[in-house]
């Protein structure tokens, strides 16, 4: 899975958030008292009146979420905290 910087995307952050996506290998955590204060910008009145199929239409449209399939998940590495190592 590859990364594609969009500047649109940056300014659009740094308008909003004042954060900076710094640049194409950077990743950014945030703490979960960080991310309750992240205003919620779905439309979810517009969402209610969608069908599941313009629902999912709509979310296809992302390219930066698209759906994974069961080769993805058969090669995606574990986070660290979830490997299990053997004690020798």
């Amino acid at each position: 899975m590859g990364f594609e910087w969009d500047e649109r995307k940056n300014q659009e952050c740094i308008q909003k958030r004042g954060i900076r996506m710094k640049d194409k290998s950077t990743l950014v955590k945030y703490t979960r008292e960080e991310l309750e204060h992240v205003p919620d910008e779905t439309d979810w009145e517009k969402v209610d009146t969608m069908s599941d199929e313009e629902v999912y239409r709509d979310a296809l449209s992302d390219k930066d979420a698209q759906p994974t399939d069961k080769t993805f998940w058969e090669t995606a590495p574990l986070p660290s905290h979830l490997v299990k190592r053997s004690i020798q």
